[in-house]
């Protein structure tokens, strides 16, 4: 006898969808803070230049008492009274870039007549970024004791024309840096195709076929830069790759160190880190010891003080 089995219909039951929740609405206090914070920032950026502006009167009557007043020893007087103050170790450079970014805003402002953003912005100052993206394009006049700056002669039109459109448009500092880039990489290229047509019409001249090879090394440099930031790879991690074992360090820092801003101040703080460490040698601690003495020193070599377009070669 075969069991007979009925059908039973299934009520279909609609799916409901999810309801959406709303976006949580930070607090008030949030958004009171985060404006306080923005505001303490740009505060930071312009007593920076504050900072620099006085540094560069400092060091102009400090060399004008006589020659025996030397302006290394004047940037060594300012970088005591800035350690004083600073959680981080003050070289010469520091002095040297805080002085640079003020006379890049003043000297620009003072050759366009122009020193506040328009449009979005409007009436503020360009941010510091802005500033430090056109430094490369001042230099100071070494021959006098003045701390006299001025636009890089081969640049200052385009410099003053690109200043003018930044502040127009109220550009961030990457599109700065971006534009600078350029206008220095046409330039050299320019510069380069003007040399080595030289440099073909006196094919027996020493001179000029190593200036106009000197001339392409640097447009091809400042050409591949370009690229560079446009094609710029990941920052290194800070932790190494797992299952790495100890031969891998020294690559890793190599790595880091190569992608630091502050190469210098890396090593450092990496010494830093393992001073002292009872795993290591007597030996071994001299050196550190020793490695860090000098790092403070913080001598800085002659070609980066006042390098100008050098600097984005």
């Amino acid at each position: 006898m075969t069991e007979r089995t009925e059908s039973v219909a299934v009520e279909q039951v609609e799916s409901v969808p999810p309801v959406e929740q709303p976006e949580p609405v930070p607090p008030p206090e949030l958004a009171k803070l985060l404006a306080r914070f923005r505001r303490l920032c740009a505060s930071a950026a312009e007593v920076a230049l504050d900072e620099g502006r006085v540094a560069r009167e400092y060091l102009a009557s400090w060399q004008g008492q006589g020659d025996n007043y030397k302006r290394a020893a004047g940037v060594a007087t300012l970088v005591g009274e800035l350690q004083l103050h600073s959680p981080d170790v003050v070289r010469p450079q520091r002095i040297d870039s805080l002085i640079r970014h003020a006379a890049t805003y003043d000297v620009l402002s003072e050759a366009t007549g122009r020193n506040v953003v328009s449009g979005r912005g409007k009436g503020a100052k360009p941010s510091i970024r802005v500033i430090m993206a056109f430094a490369p394009l001042v230099e100071r006049d070494e021959a006098r004791r003045d701390e006299h700056w001025q636009l890089m002669a081969a640049t200052a039109e385009r410099a003053k024309a690109l200043w003018v459109e930044m502040l127009d448009s109220a550009a961030p500092g990457t599109v700065a840096e971006s534009s600078v880039n350029k206008l220095v990489a046409t330039y050299k290229a320019e510069r380069a195709t003007e040399l080595a047509k030289l440099a073909q019409e006196q094919p027996d001249n020493q001179n000029a076929q190593a200036e106009a090879r000197k001339a392409q090394a640097e447009a091809d440099k400042a050409a591949a830069k370009l690229v560079e930031r446009d094609t710029e790879p990941a920052k290194p991690s800070s932790k190494l790759p797992k299952g790495a074992g100890i031969d891998d360090v020294p690559a890793f820092i190599y790595d880091r160190v190569a992608g630091s801003e502050e190469p210098d101040d890396l090593l450092e703080g990496i010494l830093e880190g393992i001073k002292g460490h009872p795993a290591l040698s007597k030996r071994a601690h001299r050196a550190i010891d020793a490695a860090l003495v000098i790092l403070s020193r913080g001598v800085a070599p002659q070609e980066t003080s006042d390098s100008g377009l050098a600097a984005v070669a």
